[in-house]
């Protein structure tokens, strides 16, 4: 959404107040993000402080063409919320599921405003359209490194295939992502 970018091109500038309506817009999904992959809510809350310090600290490392705002909130908080699951050494603890069914790795929009809670609706309906174009030996993996937080060599073992092989089928399945979002956005 423009409007958050241009919150975004404030917080460059060091306004609190514009770091602060950031926050706001997105700190339930990204807290929803993390506790879903860490599986613990005071955990998610440390990872949600680290990653808008992050923003505050790096915003100019946001490249719009790249992707979304939100896309790269969530991937500051899935690397957030895999390094905090590797220092404590929770991941041996943890079981994912193994699900295919998209809404049971829907993250919930989390907020009261209805033209947010629309235009994420309308985003996770694209990602869960594109994703349904894609064929499950591709989606699998995609949705246990995403959503599950595990590494591509958790993947290999978790699914008994050999790591490059996961490694090519998540690189096909999101150059597949990409190509569907970007069809269906135009």
């Amino acid at each position: 959404m423009v409007i958050e970018v241009d919150l975004l091109e404030q917080v460059k500038t060091g306004d609190t107040a514009a770091l602060s309506r950031l926050y706001d817009n997105y700190s339930a999904i990204v807290f929803s993000f993390a506790a879903r992959i860490l599986g613990d809510s005071a955990s998610a809350e440390s990872v949600v402080q680290d990653v808008f310090l992050t923003v505050w600290r790096k915003a100019e490392q946001y490249r719009p063409e790249r992707g979304t705002l939100c896309t790269w909130l969530l991937t500051l908080t899935r690397n957030k919320a895999i390094d905090a699951l590797r220092s404590s050494g929770g991941k041996a603890s943890r079981q994912v599921s193994i699900s295919t069914d998209p809404a049971a790795y829907e993250v919930p929009a989390g907020t009261d405003d209805p033209l947010s809670t629309a235009i994420l609706t309308e985003k996770r309906e694209l990602v869960r359209r594109a994703l349904g174009s894609i064929p499950d030996e591709q989606k699998i993996p995609i949705y246990l490194n995403f959503y599950g937080g595990l590494s591509h060599q958790e993947i290999s073992e978790r699914l008994g295939v050999p790591l490059g092989t996961v490694k090519t089928r998540i690189r096909l399945g999101l150059e597949r992502l990409r190509l569907e979002l970007r069809q269906a956005s135009q």
